[in-house]
């Protein structure tokens, strides 16, 4: 929906209203979408918008390096054990 922090604003996300959102933010941005979360918790209640640490607490080097996000991640590993042979 969002795509990037500058996309995730208040108006786009009323349509989320009673809904429960996981937020998978790049390497190094999670303070950054975490703000962004409380926010949207505070003017959308009816929502809960939660940023998942996943990355921060994982990530490679190579990972930080690049920005990396979980679609990132994923679609390392798909290649990784789509052609494992």
């Amino acid at each position: 929906m969002a795509g990037s922090l500058n996309g995730l604003d208040e108006d786009k996300c009323q349509a989320l209203q009673h809904r429960m959102v996981l937020l998978f933010p790049d390497v190094g941005a999670y303070s950054n979408w975490r703000k962004r979360a409380r926010t949207l918790n505070l003017k959308i209640p009816t929502a809960t918008f939660t940023v998942h640490d996943e990355m921060e607490r994982t990530a490679t080097d190579e990972e930080r390096a690049n920005g990396a996000d979980m679609g990132d991640r994923w679609v390392g590993e798909w290649i990784k054990h789509k052609f494992k042979r």
